[in-house]
């Protein structure tokens, strides 16, 4: 490809947009294991739950009661964490649209350009059609 400014932009363009699929699908994993925190911060909060209410003991159940405001804590820390990765995750969507349709805009300039290219082409070569004809229709 011939080194001009638009061909560089195009480069650079690609690169922008490699760099924001890369950070979206990062924060995509990202938010996906903050889900899996959440879900397994919930799933723990259950499961001793299940445990003090199928035990006969009263210590278990005191227990739990012990463990509940940490285990509430577990989770909404995970629910922050998830939501500010949610956030990541939209943001680096946003970021990989823009980068998306900046490069949209280098690859039609540059089709426009060749298609402006061709048409002046053509354009020469009626024009050198035209001077033969002119002079005596010597092709």
């Amino acid at each position: 490809m011939k080194r001009t400014p638009l061909a560089t932009l195009l480069r650079l363009r690609q690169q922008d947009m490699a760099e924001a699929r890369k950070r979206l699908a990062q924060a995509a994993a990202h938010e996906r294991e903050a889900d899996a925190a959440v879900t397994q911060a919930t799933a723990a909060m259950q499961h001793e739950y299940d445990y003090a209410l199928k035990c006969d003991d009263d210590g278990a159940v005191e227990a739990f009661g012990r463990w509940l405001p940490i285990g509430r804590k577990a989770i909404l820390a995970a629910r922050d964490v998830a939501r500010q990765t949610a956030l990541d995750r939209t943001v680096a969507q946003v970021a990989f649209m823009e980068a998306q349709a900046a490069l949209e805009v280098v690859e039609t300039l540059m089709a426009q350009q060749r298609e402006e290219a061709r048409r002046e082409e053509e354009r020469r070569e009626q024009q050198r059609l035209d001077d033969l004809w002119r002079k005596g229709g010597k092709a």
